[in-house]
Formats: structure tokens, C-alpha cells, sequence
């Protein structure tokens, strides 16, 4: 299968909150994986594709979250072996629509240098 994505993914578990643009309904509270195109996270319900969601995201290095906003690309129900967190049981990809230039470069250095710890 070919690689479709221009950004190195970090796997994170990293707190996030998300909801629907337009309804204050929480929707997540930890990431998969991020990178400079986007973020993956653990969902209380299934998203369209298409869906709009405001997003902040808490990086252990900083005080104040990265705000943005993202576009669901797929969402689809976890299969895991083991315990699994009842009220997040979907995975959602999301690709960012409206991030500020200096918070993707935050993300894109955080998700490189950490690459470079392991």
C-alpha cells in the first residue's frame, strides 16, 4: 500500500478535546497520532467524513494548548485486544483546515524531535 502522507505521524498519546463546530458536546479526550498534516483521535461516537470539529491539543511542554480547527477524512470503530476506554470506542482522522503556521511547525518539531528521542 503506498504511503499517501506528506508529514511524519508521531505516535501520541497526547490530551485533546474535540467537538462539532457549533455544539459545545465533548467528543475526545486523547490522540492516536500527530503530525503536520493532522491528528488521529479517540472519539466517543462515529463522524462523517466531512464534519468540521475545533480541536485544542495539550503538549507536555507547553502551557497553553494548540487550537485548531479539522475536517473528519474517516472514522471507524476501534478493534483492540484487551481493556479498551468505554467512552472512546472510534478512531478519528482528521486533517487540519484552520491551524496558525506557527502552531504546525510547533507540532511538526515536537513530532521530529521525539522521533529522534526513540
Amino acid at each position: 500500500m503506498e504511503e499517501r502522507r506528506k508529514f511524519v505521524r508521531l505516535q501520541s498519546r497526547l490530551k485533546a478535546k474535540c467537538w462539532v463546530l457549533g455544539t459545545q458536546e465533548p467528543l475526545s479526550s486523547t490522540s492516536r497520532n500527530i503530525g503536520g498534516g493532522g491528528i488521529s483521535l479517540f472519539t466517543k461516537r462515529r463522524l462523517a467524513p466531512g464534519t468540521v470539529l475545533g480541536i485544542e491539543v495539550y503538549f507536555p511542554s507547553r502551557l497553553a494548548p494548540i487550537r485548531f480547527t479539522g475536517e473528519v477524512i474517516w472514522s471507524g470503530e476501534l478493534i483492540t485486544s484487551g481493556e479498551q476506554d468505554a467512552l472512546n470506542t472510534y478512531e478519528t482522522g482528521v486533517r487540519f483546515l484552520d491551524i496558525t503556521p506557527e502552531d504546525r511547525t510547533y507540532i511538526l518539531k515536537y513530532a521530529e524531535a521525539s522521533i529522534l528521542k526513540k
